[in-house]
């Protein structure tokens, strides 16, 4: 899987938990949650990351991304702009 090649000491109940977690989320998201993850170490002045600070980042990441989609709103019905109105030449 992604996380087990880019962390391979990661164990595998964890690498299956991020599997079911992220399920869904892009290839950027999965990148995201590797950056917030080791984030997560240097802000707790660590030097190592461990399945716990990958868990936390996919909660994070897949929260945010649930808030991205509930923020969006529904796809209108009418075409943006005027190119539905149709033109009649006068005389």
């Amino acid at each position: 899987t992604f996380f087990a090649r880019r962390l391979p000491a990661i164990e595998a109940a964890t690498a299956e938990q991020l599997v079911t977690a992220t399920r869904g989320l892009s290839f950027a998201h999965l990148q995201e949650i590797l950056r917030l993850s080791g984030l997560l170490v240097l802000r707790d002045g660590r030097a190592a990351r461990t399945g716990d600070d990958v868990l936390r980042a996919a909660q994070l990441v897949c929260a945010s991304h649930e808030n991205a989609l509930r923020a969006f709103p529904a796809r209108c019905e009418l075409p943006i702009g005027l190119q539905h109105i149709r033109r009649t030449r006068t005389a």
